[in-house]
């Protein structure tokens, strides 16, 4: 409370006579020398502490007062009385006319918050239910240079704007007119005619010594005929308001005073005494920074409240203002599950305003109209203790930087439905605010991740049908289940002819889901190390955590040593049932881009690719490495690192070759040899290499290199098919990224405009009165080729998984190209399969493109050789895994014998994510289900993560997703 110090001194002192057994002349003078103390020690005036302590001694005559009367009652109210006396000015203050226009015009020294009291005190009226406006006349502030006065008075208004804007209050102003006088004019009539009933006018600040600026405000004063000059007080300055506002008052005809800044000063005592005693009434009294820190001062209550007496009028005001019974479109809002920043902060606004008492009577009120809510309360992230007894004041400087915070945010952020989401899509909106506040970016990151617990909690009470109740945890999770009701035992399991599966999104985008920049917190057993999550038990006293798989305790690291009920961190939270980690681990890897271009096409189809090529250069980031192979006949690989000259190595296309013969023909460095162990490798980064180099270093001569790609120069006899080398192509592409960048994200892309007729992998020949093998020829099992070149493929595609690498097939041609033989290589790994009869079409040019695609970030929306784990409890075990995943032979025990797809495992790598990659996992009941206690944990580590171009270190993304059913009898889409 205001000058809460000085309550407490006074109320100490009164409280003596309390304790005193006889009230005699020695127990008053000892009581009143207490009273005169706290005074001047809040800078009141010594001349009227000594008045006071003579009216109360004048007042109380101990040996005249009658027996029987209570001696200390009387003195109390004596007290009592001289304090009121003290702030009383004894001038009735003006009050407003409603009907009419009601013109104030505010005054006062600079840097006293003159501007800030003006939207307050428009404010103030607005929500009694008037008209009100702001114009804005501040062209000067006292001390800066003529020749800047005009960026002054840019600032001036913009503060004004900005205040006016949040609470939404017309204003007028102009960034271009440099005299108040034609400003405030212009500014009043407009809003007579527009029939405002409150115009406020805010004028320059000034000192008592400027004369110049004294008679700009005589005429700002005859422009405008205010009905009320207010004068408004810092009150920081003690006693001496009372020279400065005679001052003012002998040069304009000052009507009322507003004292400000009274929450953050001693000298706030002072400042009311002195104020009263130039016989200006005061108005308002300014409380703190917010806009609605502003109480209006009557003196009774006021003293009333110093000296902890309450006030019973002062109650009844704020409970008729917080207007309980008229939140029907809030409560509204909440029944549909909408719940934005700004309602959030209208609800500390409530607390605010009413203290302790808002916690008893503002939430519930809110909470026991909405049907079928069963909230603690209405303020996410604060515990039941939040406002209890003995923890106000924090609980309070809490909330009031919570607001703070949220007095940074714009309209557009206050009133987005999915606040979160706003702030995690464009991340330098919560340096902005965390900047405007004052505050540490994960200030304001704690905001949003309470805002979004509670507006979470929000549709789950809110949901119309059991349709949306699935779709809202499908959304969150990114899993849906084949059943929503889980088997009770293994019985009822094996009845189903479905069995008990599940899709599952690494990906997913959840733009309200904030990656954690720290180290998950595992289990501390070895053969366990599962995270922790919002379904582990958590004992806070004891700092320890129990991991929902194993059952084993673990101490939470020394950096969890405040965590609490009311100070979660976010993998705690329910609605961070899959959560992304961000951590930095050794070295950055390099982003490989690898072409493989047939060169057997047609001339307009390969100037169409080679534009498409030159294009894709500018989309990668400046270190990604990239390569190029041509083949024809033959096979072509690019020295790219060769300055001046072109400069490749050719290669028969009839003959394969392994990694070994390839890195001996190319001099390549022997890589290190990967360290066997779950989870990601850490890479060592190889020496840079002749093929493969960064694109900010040969982008150049790349571009001409492709520009000057000619079609294959080998004769094609009429009759015949080009040869094209495409098995061997690929093989070479694979055994380079395998030699030089091993575990290492790397896309093999090739674009082919026919089938391979030659060498590995042709899937038919030259002759082209031998058509390529039909549907029939292959359900016949009469397709000459098809055995060798998918066996071909298939080894290339296991070689490419093993490794993490990427393949992916753009195959532009009016007849077949084998992709039949060749669909093993992006279904292993993760590529794209595009077919379109041209290179020159719109449909591969499109879709080309789309595969660089950059979320608001800037970074890749794909994620490259990542593995994927999964852990159960002990009464389900995982059968297997179908889409574009290898497996790990990651043997233990929650694998079933029982394999359905790529099975025998827990741990599969996939080479290649984007936000549509969805896999399936089958489970196998294999025990009696035990009601909360079946859990699937989903980690996704990615060894390369959503590639940002300007890392400095190597980016790891860990994405852990936690799923349960809460019993047998309940929809499984319930499990987080």
């Amino acid at each position: 409370m205001v000058l809460a110090d000085l309550g407490r001194k006074i109320t100490s002192a009164l409280r003596s006579l309390s304790n005193a057994t006889i009230i005699n002349e020695e127990v008053l003078n000892a009581m009143l020398k207490e009273v005169c103390a706290a005074l001047l020690e809040a800078d009141v005036n010594i001349k009227l502490v000594k008045q006071l302590r003579e009216n109360v001694k004048a007042a109380i005559d101990l040996e005249e007062m009658a027996s029987g009367l209570n001696k200390r009652r009387m003195i109390q109210h004596s007290v009592f009385k001289e304090l009121v006396k003290l702030v009383d000015p004894g001038v009735k203050a003006w009050t407003p006319t409603k009907g009419k226009n009601n013109v104030i015009m505010f005054v006062g020294l600079q840097g006293s918050g003159k501007t800030t009291t003006c939207s307050k005190l428009a404010y103030y009226y607005q929500r009694k239910g008037w008209k009100t406006c702001l114009i804005c006349a501040d062209t000067f502030r006292a001390g800066e240079k003529s020749q800047i006065v005009w960026f002054v008075f840019k600032g001036a208004f913009d503060q004004l704007k900005q205040n006016a804007t949040k609470a939404r209050i017309p204003f007028y102003g102009s960034y271009t007119e440099m005299d108040p006088v034609i400003i405030a004019a212009e500014g009043v009539e407009k809003f007579k005619t527009e029939n405002f009933e409150i115009i406020i006018v805010d004028t320059s600040g000034r000192h008592k010594q400027e004369d110049s600026l004294f008679e700009e405000m005589l005429q700002v004063s005859n422009a405008v005929q205010p009905d009320n000059i207010v004068y408004v007080m810092d009150a920081s300055i003690g006693q001496a308001c009372e020279a400065q506002a005679k001052a003012f008052k002998d040069k304009v005809d000052v009507a009322s005073v507003i004292v400000t800044k009274l929450d953050g000063h001693a000298k706030g005592g002072g400042a009311l005494s002195a104020v009263a005693a130039t016989k200006s009434p005061i108005i308002f009294i300014g409380t703190g920074e917010h806009i609605d820190d502003f109480e209006p001062f009557k003196t009774q209550p006021f003293i009333s409240k110093l000296l902890g007496m309450g006030d019973i009028e002062g109650l009844i005001d704020k409970v008729n203002e917080l207007k309980l019974d008229d939140n029907e479109e809030l409560i509204d809002k909440l029944k549909h599950g909408q719940f934005t920043l700004r309602d959030m902060y209208e609800q500390f606004q409530n607390i605010m305003k009413m203290g302790p008492f808002g916690q008893i009577m503002v939430m519930p009120t809110l909470t026991e109209r909405i049907s079928n809510y069963d909230y603690p309360g209405m303020i996410p992230g604060f515990g039941t203790d939040f406002m209890s007894k003995g923890n106000e004041q924090e609980s309070m400087a809490r909330l009031k930087k919570l607001m703070t915070i949220m007095d940074s945010m714009n309209d557009q952020e206050l009133d987005n439905k999915d606040g979160a989401k706003l702030f995690s899509k464009q991340p330098n909106r919560i340096q902005r605010v965390a900047r405007g506040s004052g505050v540490a970016t994960r200030d304001v990151q704690e905001l949003l991740t309470q805002y979004t617990k509670f507006a979470q909690m929000i549709p789950e009470g809110a949901m119309a049908t059991f349709q949306e109740f699935i779709q809202q945890n499908e959304d969150r999770d990114g899993v849906r289940f084949s059943w929503n009701v889980w088997p009770s035992s293994r019985l009822e399991a094996t009845r189903m002819v479905v069995p008990v599966a599940s899709l599952f999104t690494p990906l997913k985008e959840r733009p309200d889901l904030p990656p954690i920049q720290y180290e998950p917190v595992l289990c501390s057993r070895a053969t366990c190390r599962a995270v922790l999550n919002p379904l582990c038990q958590v004992d806070y006293r004891a700092k320890l955590w129990a991991c929902n798989f194993c059952y084993q305790r673990n101490q939470f690291p020394p950096t969890y040593a405040g965590i609490s009920e009311v100070n979660q961190p976010a993998e705690l939270l329910p609605q961070f049932s899959t959560i992304e980690y961000v951590v930095q681990r050794g070295p950055q890897m390099p982003l490989n881009f690898l072409y493989v271009v047939d060169t057997c096409m047609e001339d307009d189809d390969l100037q169409a690719l080679k534009e498409s090529l030159q294009m894709s250069l500018s989309l990668l980031p400046p270190t990604a490495l990239v390569g190029l192979i041509t083949f024809g006949r033959m096979v072509q690989v690019h020295e790219l690192g060769c300055e001046g000259i072109s400069k490749s190595y050719v290669f028969r296309g009839t003959k394969d070759l392994s990694a070994k013969q390839l890195q001996e023909m190319l001099g390549l460095s022997k890589p290190a040899a990967a360290q066997a162990g779950r989870g990601p490798q850490q890479p060592q980064v190889p020496p840079s290499n002749r093929f493969l180099q960064p694109v900010q270093k040969i982008d150049m001569n790349l571009t001409d290199l492709l520009g000057e790609l000619q079609r294959d120069p080998w004769p094609v006899t009429q009759g015949k098919r080009p040869l094209r080398s495409l098995g061997v192509a690929l093989s070479i592409a694979v055994g380079l990224l395998e030699c030089t960048y091993p575990n290492t994200g790397a896309r093999i892309m090739a674009f082919i405009g026919g089938p391979a007729t030659q060498g590995p992998g042709m899937v038919v020949g030259d002759e082209l009165k031998t058509p390529i093998r039909s549907w029939h020829d292959i359900e016949k099992d009469n397709a000459k080729f098809m055995k060798k070149a998918t066996k071909h493929y298939e080894a290339l595609a296991n070689r490419a998984a093993a490794n993490g690498h990427i393949v992916d097939i753009y195959a532009c041609a009016l007849d077949q190209t084998g992709l039949l033989e060749m669909k093993c290589c992006t279904n292993y790994t993760g590529g794209y399969m595009v077919m379109a009869d041209s290179f020159n079409t719109s449909l591969f040019k499109q879709t080309f493109q789309r595969v660089f695609t950059k979320d608001v970030q800037g970074s890749f929306k794909m994620a490259l050789a990542g593995t994927l784990e999964i852990k159960t409890s002990r009464e389900i075990k995982i059968s297997g895994a179908i889409g574009p995943c290898v497996s790990l032979n990651a043997k233990g025990p929650c694998v079933s014998e029982n394999e359905i797809g790529t099975g025998g495992t827990s741990q599969w790598k996939i080479c290649g994510l984007d936000p549509n990659t969805t896999l399936a996992f089958y489970f196998e009941v294999v025990n009696q289900y035990e009601a909360e206690q079946d859990r699937v944990l989903w980690e996704l580590n990615e060894a390369a993560g959503e590639i940002t171009q300007h890392t400095p270190h190597e980016q790891q993304n860990f994405y852990y997703a936690t799923v349960a059913d809460a019993a047998s009898t309940f929809p499984v889409m319930s499990m987080r």
